[in-house]
């Protein structure tokens, strides 16, 4: 499938376009790559990996990066799976979900320091809890510093904002016109919106 690679198809455009293209914007990137793939950022996808290879990170660590971000996605998508089984008695899962990293899970996203901040910045985007939790303690095991963490946490967060900019946009586009935030409770009751919308809010 053709997609575009133009940086006007995400609002906002890229948080690494105005980035000198040196070490600290490849680790920046590859975190992005793995996010996007958590986040299921197409668009965002399409811009990094270019500019990955571009800037000429071999192929092999664009596709381990990308891999990171699906594994973590894959796995959320378990965990949701196995949540609803047992609340809402679907059988949307058929087999059981490991406690902590499978031993593919491990070799690909425990290899290393790196991998670990890349798959720490795709749980991010990802909403992946167990494996937030998981890999910063390791990270620290690993000698990576709190900077260093954060610094993939908001790379994480800043690719995960980015389909919620990308559909509200498309909305606003096939509408003519602005969603506003206080339209999404209608003559509703106003606890859900109060709460978040969904009534999920704490």
């Amino acid at each position: 499938m053709k997609t575009s690679t133009q940086s006007s198809s995400i609002p906002g455009g890229c948080p690494a376009d105005n980035m000198k293209k040196d070490e600290h914007y490849i680790w920046f990137m590859r975190i992005a790559a793995a996010s996007a793939m958590a986040a299921s950022c197409e668009p965002c996808l399409n811009m990094i990996v270019p500019d990955l290879l571009e800037v000429g990170v071999p192929e092999t660590e664009i596709r381990k990066a990308v891999e990171i971000g699906q594994t973590i996605k894959d796995r959320k998508a378990d965990i949701m799976k196995e949540a609803a089984d047992f609340l809402a008695g679907t059988n949307l899962l058929d087999r059981e979900v490991p406690e902590g990293c499978t031993p593919r899970e491990m070799e690909l996203i425990r290899a290393d320091k790196m991998s670990m901040l890349i798959g720490v910045g795709a749980a991010v985007a990802g909403n992946c809890e167990s494996c937030l939790s998981t890999l910063v303690p390791e990270l620290r095991k690993a000698g990576a510093t709190d900077e260093e963490i954060r610094g993939a946490v908001q790379v994480g967060q800043t690719v995960k904002e980015k389909p919620a900019a990308i559909i509200t946009q498309t909305a606003n586009e096939l509408l003519g016109s602005p969603v506003s935030d206080n339209s999404v409770a209608g003559d509703q009751p106003t606890t859900g919106a109060e709460q978040g919308a969904c009534g999920c809010g704490r």
